[in-house]
């Protein structure tokens, strides 16, 4: 709730000038109601949103003379809380004659503005009276919901692409791994190549495809949370990623990590991406050192994850966290382009943020937050 409320000093008739000045040049609806319900100042521009000519034909009208009944069990309990001294802010919805709309059945002919509803105080804190702000915001809501709802349709698309790729592709790598072990010795080495090449592929795809699926079920309402402890989360993914870790000679320490609300599988899928990645792009013949991190701040745990690898150059640095992205190195490196945009959208689901600070020839340090209440 806001906590805004305008004040009379000292010479409340120039005060009340100087407003009344302003409010008749602002392109927003603005009212001034008394304690009785009654306006006592309205600007030309309230007239778009109650149908009238001018502002003027409201003054001196009450407000039960101007709205329905439906609409004033809705007013008056937030006039009551502003004479109280409360700042209420609300988005309210009119329809095309400026009633007040109390569903969006007739979607087209519904007009959406924010309403604000200040106490006019005195020195001492008495209500004189209420100001009543009224900005229309119908394209941006409009927007915004048909915005809503192509997002919904883009994820309910990608689910079922995913799902319905996903068995074919397993099938084709299936029985390309069955001819591999099939026909040892059978085939010269240029086939042998071409055949490795399929399943490879067909691996990548199944892997990308995985990924398509996860990153689409983030934020949904399929996914539960609790308390989870991140060193359990870190003990599993150096586990998942152990041969990964020993092929390259890693080494990973961490310091004491807390105990957050999250969603365990989330928590899994970041830590593994992030660690896979800090031993991904370490430098040649550098085995690669990652140190995890932990500060605890006023509202939220800061996490930091250490490496001494290749690093990223600035431009990079926000650019890696996109859809399909990856890192341009003179490594070869295989990935899907869905990892840092995957961290980023399970960081960001727990209502915390995820950068990167970077050297290049020197490492990275990735950097997430956790609120230490993250609401489900």
């Amino acid at each position: 709730m806001v906590q805004s409320k305008l004040s009379v000093k000292n010479d409340p008739f120039n005060n009340w000038k100087l407003l009344e000045a302003l409010m008749n040049v602002v392109p927003i609806g603005m009212t001034y109601i008394s304690p009785s319900l009654r306006v006592e100042y309205a600007n030309p521009a309230i007239k778009q949103y109650h149908g009238f000519n001018s502002g003027l034909e409201l003054i001196g009208k009450t407000l039960d003379q101007i709205f329905p009944p439906h609409a004033m069990d809705f007013i008056l309990p937030i006039f009551n809380a502003t004479l109280n001294g409360e700042t209420v802010s609300f988005l309210g919805r009119a329809d095309e004659k400026g009633g007040l709309v109390l569903n969006d059945d007739n979607f087209a002919k519904t007009y959406y503005f924010q309403t604000t509803y200040i106490p006019h105080l005195a020195e001492d804190d008495q209500v004189l009276g209420v100001i009543i702000i009224i900005e229309e915001i119908t394209s941006l809501k409009r927007a915004e919901l048909e915005l809503t709802e192509q997002n919904a349709y883009l994820e309910r698309f990608a689910h079922m692409l995913a799902h319905d790729l996903k068995e074919p592709v397993r099938t084709v790598k299936t029985y390309g791994d069955i001819l591999s072990s099939k026909l040892v010795g059978r085939i010269n080495q240029q086939e042998t190549r071409f055949l490795n090449y399929m399943v490879d592929s067909s691996q990548r795809l199944y892997s990308f495809i995985e990924g398509l699926r996860t990153f689409n079920a983030i934020g949904s309402d399929e996914l539960t949370y609790g308390e989870i402890n991140l060193n359990t989360i870190l003990e599993g993914a150096k586990e998942d990623l152990r041969l990964h870790i020993q092929e390259n000679y890693a080494k990973i320490d961490a310091e004491a990590l807390p105990i957050v609300r999250a969603n365990s599988v989330l928590m899994h899928q970041l830590f593994q991406n992030l660690l896979s990645n800090a031993i991904k792009y370490s430098r040649e013949e550098v085995a690669p050192q990652v140190h995890f991190s932990f500060e605890e701040q006023e509202t939220y745990y800061l996490i930091g994850i250490k490496d001494n690898g290749i690093g990223i150059r600035e431009e990079d640095k926000e650019v890696i966290f996109n859809l399909f992205s990856r890192l341009k190195t003179n490594k070869e490196t295989t990935g899907t382009g869905l990892g840092l945009s995957l961290c980023k959208k399970i960081v960001e689901s727990h209502k915390g943020k995820i950068w990167v600070e970077s050297e290049v020839g020197k490492g990275s340090t990735f950097y997430f937050t956790l609120p230490k209440y993250t609401v489900n």
